[in-house]
């Protein structure tokens, strides 16, 4: 397996090694060495110029904030070099433990970016392009429904990661790391909170010890709780319209099914 240069990189024509796939949702990854350095090598798959423009930006201002790992190379649509993280993915168990909590306070804390995440939004976008309307049609019309219910989500805005699960938080010594900014935004903290919260299956105790260590007062609790069911729609919605895992798809939008707002 080769990986494709350009003929300016510092890589081109030097002897890569150990070049292994790494699992991604969403575009071609795989770590190599060179000259006894370890890299990651992303390939970008049918990505907008503004869209890897703008993640190439956010990777420079984040390691500035030792929130990420250093930009090495960038050929804008095509693919990027970061380092490769001396360290470890999160395991479930420790993710559940959210001891990484601050460091996703953190960087809610950071301004960065002009475009909004509103998640409303994003779900009727996602719901233009599926190719199955008829399922999700009674979802849709219970959103437009409730307009009132996003009516000041948005007032305070936060640089939200949007994607948050263990494989994309690595631990090194002490410090934690985010990789993967695919989505990330300007928007409300809660929001990402709650696209969090869909990828997972864990108890009422665990997500009351989460908003207790983020902070959380209990009346944006109680609104990250109802989020959530908005958040599984926008993850079946996505699956179903980048044409990912029928399996993905059918767990996100049973979990919608089986929430309460």
């Amino acid at each position: 397996m080769d990986l494709e240069f350009q003929r300016d990189s510092i890589f081109y024509g030097k002897k890569v090694s150990s070049i292994v796939k790494q699992e991604s949702f969403s575009n071609e990854v795989f770590a190599f060495s060179c000259e006894g350095k370890n890299y990651i090598y992303r390939h970008f798959n049918n990505c907008k110029h503004s869209q890897s423009q703008f993640e190439k930006e956010l990777t420079v201002f984040l390691y500035k904030h030792n929130l990420t790992t250093e930009m090495i190379e960038f050929v804008d649509k095509s693919y990027m070099v970061t380092r490769k993280i001396e360290g470890r993915e999160l395991s479930q168990q420790e993710f559940l433990k959210w001891e990484w909590i601050s460091s996703l306070k953190k960087l809610h804390s950071q301004q960065y970016g002009k475009n909004i995440f509103r998640l409303e939004e994003e779900i009727l976008k996602l719901y233009s392009d599926t190719p199955n309307k008829i399922k999700y049609q009674n979802a849709i019309e219970s959103l437009k429904a409730n307009p009132e219910f996003f009516s000041d989500l948005y007032h305070e805005l936060s640089l939200c990661h949007l994607d948050l699960n263990p494989k994309n938080i690595f631990i090194v010594k002490k410090d934690f790391l985010f990789i993967d900014f695919e989505f990330t935004m300007m928007s409300s903290a809660l929001v990402d909170l709650s696209q969090m919260l869909a990828h997972l299956e864990i108890s009422k105790a665990q997500k009351e010890n989460l908003f207790q260590i983020y902070g959380l007062s209990k009346e944006d609790s109680l609104k990250v709780e109802s989020l959530e069911k908005y958040s599984c729609l926008f993850w079946a919605l996505w699956c179903s319209s980048n044409r990912k895992s029928k399996d993905w798809e059918s767990y996100y939008f049973d979990h919608y099914e089986n929430s309460s707002l």
